[in-house]
């Protein structure tokens, strides 16, 4: 179950930061970075390491 959930974070955060202009944004580069941070930790609980 827990891999699914980290599935599904690393498709909704990917299809987050593709879509980055197309919605006006109010705190710009906060919510970037939230999506990339739950990028980053679901594909770390996936096995590949985005920080090396």
């Amino acid at each position: 179950m827990k891999r699914k959930l980290a599935w599904l974070g690393v498709i909704l955060s990917t299809l987050y930061l593709l879509t980055i202009g197309l919605i006006p944004d109010p705190v710009p580069f906060v919510d970037e970075g939230i999506a990339l941070f739950v990028l980053g930790r679901c594909a770390g609980y996936l096995g590949h390491d985005l920080l090396k």
